[in-house]
């Protein structure tokens, strides 16, 4: 089966770093594993931070990397309310991913 590479837990780590830098608290990346991007090889992986008011957030990555170029769709909402009642939206768009 599919393994998440070591490009991936390192293109996780810089995420997550980007999110620190953006103001996110007690950003943690959980539950990395491989996931299609298209027809591509993907990853996929969960967040969970605080907002800079101290609101608890949730967020998938989903991403690739082709030709030497990052992909990534990012959601992210609030824990409670946000995150849930969208998801769906968001996994329809994964669903629908193509590249060329």
């Amino acid at each position: 089966g599919a393994r998440v590479r070591e490009s991936e837990t390192e293109l996780v780590d810089a995420i997550v770093d980007g999110f620190s830098l953006s103001g996110a608290q007690q950003v943690e990346a959980k539950n990395l594993i491989p996931t299609p991007f298209g027809k591509l090889q993907g990853f996929r992986f969960e967040l969970e931070f605080v907002n800079d008011k101290g609101l608890k957030k949730r967020g998938i990555v989903v991403g690739t990397v082709h030709d030497e170029a990052l992909y990534l769709i990012i959601y992210t909402g609030a824990a409670m309310h946000y995150f849930p009642n969208y998801l769906s939206e968001f996994e329809a768009i994964v669903n629908s991913i193509e590249v060329n």
